[in-house]
């Protein structure tokens, strides 16, 4: 229900948007659902049984504005994986994007790949790197609730990577070693 509520919002929304007669509207409008949704979560967080307010007395401990992150997002973790499954164009939408992104990733994947093979001279090599960035993105779907994340390799990381086996090589040590 929470979900059919929202989509109709959203609709309604966008209809508004497109009616309007000029930019000043737009902004008008986009601005009064902005504070609602607003309000609507102040309202929520309200009402909610986790105090956002720390005590003055309570003391810093590793990881425990993490811990309640998590805890506050425990009852909406499952419905950020299930939200779009609801329906079969949401599937749908998920299968063709999910294609989409493997299709324009792998290309960039590979070539990094070969890179890497040529900067570390075969420690690296693109098998790696593929492997590298599925495990990556898996994790970070699963722990950042976030199924359809990009995560690849970029021009910083080969520098990185480069600079690292650099280091290596003139301190004679073993690279594959120092990496992990």
């Amino acid at each position: 229900a929470v979900v059919s509520t929202q989509s109709t919002g959203d609709c309604k929304l966008r209809r508004r948007l497109i009616q309007a007669h000029d930019p000043k509207e737009f902004a008008h409008l986009f601005e009064l659902e902005v504070h609602r949704i607003f309000t609507e979560q102040r309202n929520d967080m309200s009402s909610s049984k986790l105090s956002t307010l720390e005590d003055e007395d309570e003391k810093w401990c590793f990881g425990l504005d993490l811990y309640r992150d998590f805890r506050q997002r425990l009852s909406y973790y499952l419905s950020d994986y299930t939200d779009g499954m609801t329906k079969f164009s949401g599937i749908q939408k998920i299968t063709s994007t999910t294609f989409f992104l493997y299709f324009a990733l792998i290309m960039p994947c590979i070539a990094f790949g070969v890179l890497h093979h040529y900067i570390t001279h075969g420690l690296i090599d693109v098998r790696k790197v593929v492997l590298s960035q599925a495990l990556s993105g898996i994790m970070f779907a699963v722990v950042g609730g976030q199924p359809l994340i990009v995560v690849r390799t970029t021009v910083p990381i080969a520098i990185y990577t480069k600079v690292i086996y650099a280091l290596s090589e003139s301190y004679k040590m073993n690279f594959c070693r120092s990496t992990l």
